[in-house]
């Protein structure tokens, strides 16, 4: 309950410059994108509607039940719904997290860590795969992953 007051109460992110652009050119070029996020599935819908970026993912999902300390079950379950989809293309999980990192290497999937976000990059860094420092970095090395799988 703590936690969902805190996150009622703290404004939503807004996204870095850039960042529309960059995933619309990625959409362009053959990609797509789908979010998972153990925020409330409500909350996530309404603010990346909110943002006008919504129509840019094939996917979105938020958490629905009670809270979960890792994203290993809720990522299956997306990428259950997700492969119906995509088929067999490689999915590339970029995340801001160690337990993003951990979640995609349980679901064999590829993680590419962004150190922009909420982990500090050094912990990121002991992961022991390679951290982008950029959103831009973040979709090449996930794009050249993906062409290379």
């Amino acid at each position: 309950m703590a936690f969902e007051t805190y996150h009622s109460r703290r404004p939503p992110a807004d996204l870095l410059p850039g960042t529309e652009d960059l995933l619309t050119r990625l959409v362009r070029s053959g990609c797509s994108h789908s979010v998972l996020s153990l925020t409330a599935h409500n909350g996530l819908t309404r603010h990346i509607s909110d943002l006008g970026i919504g129509s840019l993912f094939l996917r979105v999902d938020g958490r629905t039940g009670p809270s979960v300390r890792s994203k290993k079950q809720p990522l299956a379950r997306h990428l259950s719904t997700l492969r119906q989809t995509t088929g067999a293309r490689p999915i590339v999980l970029i995340g801001d997290t160690v337990d993003d990192v951990r979640a995609a290497l349980a679901n064999q999937i590829h993680p590419v860590p962004y150190a922009g976000g909420l982990t500090h990059p050094d912990i990121l860094r002991s992961s022991g795969v390679p951290v982008a420092e950029t959103l831009a970095e973040a979709a090449a090395l996930a794009v050249e992953y993906a062409h290379t799988a």
